[in-house]
This record gives structure tokens, sequence and C-alpha cells, in this order.
């Protein structure tokens, strides 16, 4: 039996792995590396994306290490083209499947959070306590809820409270006296 060519190539570049590497390995590599990457797009998370890259990657080094530099930039070019169609895939056609609706946001998401004390307006408005404040829950100022923390330490549910100040997203109350 007469040894392929690419068996040549991996006899002429004096393999010294500690298994026996060929391009065939390489490829498989190659290959699943660009699946995983492809199942990356309905299984997030990461975990698909990095073992596929790794796997990619690999499977473009031992093409160069086991085929020479034809080999590997064949591989290089195939991973490539590869991602580039799996790119174009996602973006393009996917987004228009059945599948791709259900996995797809394609309108806007409306709605408001709790209002954040933007402007000093608050300071110095009367109020009361929603929760108790231990040292941080919510009050009521000026009708609206807002999260608080409370400079004078814990305060009961219902106790009156003054606006002395405000962090980014929370206001600092005080007891009204």
């Amino acid at each position: 039996m007469t040894p392929s060519l690419f068996s040549q190539l991996a006899i002429e570049n004096n393999s010294s792995l500690p298994f026996e590497a060929s391009l065939s390995t390489a490829a498989v590599l190659l290959a699943g590396g660009l699946i995983l990457l492809g199942l990356e797009i309905v299984l997030p998370g990461a975990i698909c994306g990095i073992i596929g890259g790794i796997l990619v990657i690999s499977g473009i080094a031992l093409a160069f290490y086991t085929g020479g530099m034809m080999a590997g930039m064949i591989a290089l070019v195939v991973s490539f083209i590869g991602v580039g169609i799996g790119f174009w895939f996602y973006v393009r056609v996917l987004p228009n499947t059945r599948f791709g609706k259900r996995i797809f946001l394609d309108s806007a998401i409306t709605g408001a959070g709790a209002d954040a004390p933007g402007d000093d307006s608050l300071i110095g408005c009367a109020g009361a306590t929603l929760t108790v404040l231990a040292p941080s829950g919510l009050v009521r100022v000026k009708g609206k809820p807002f999260e608080a923390v409370s400079r004078d330490g814990f305060l009961e549910r219902g106790e009156g409270i003054i606006v002395l100040g405000r962090e980014t997203l929370r206001l600092i109350v005080g007891k009204n006296k």
C-alpha cells in the first residue's frame, strides 16, 4: 500500500508530536470547531464558542505542522470561509426562518423602571417610608416611589422622612423631626 500525499507530507516534515497526527485529524478538528461555532447561535453561553474557537485554531496549527505551509493556508482559508458563511447565515437567513423568528427580537422593548432621582429638585421634600429602611428601602416622595438609604439608621414603615441628598440611583433620607 502506497502512502497518500498527506502521509508523505507528514513524513517529510519529521513530525515529533506525541500522537499520530495527520491532516485528517486537522480536518476533523477544523470541522468540529466550525460546527461548535455554529451551535453557539442556538446554544448561547459561550461554551460552544470557546471550545469551537480552540478546535479551529488547533486544527489550523496542526495543518501547518503536519502538512506544511500549503495545507496550513488551505485550513486557514477554509476556516475564514466557514466563519463568513456562518455569519452570513446568522444575519441574513436565520432571522427569516420560523425558528429564527422565535429566537430573535423584532420589536423594541418598551416600559419603564422605577424613577431615578435625576435632579436635585427632591432635596428638602418630605415623604414617608413605604418599607422598613434598615438602612435602605423604598420611600414615597411627591407621590412617587424611590429607593432610599437612611442616614438615621433603622426607620419603620410609614415614618415621615425628609430628603437630604441623592446618590446616582437612590435618595439619601433622614427622619423628619
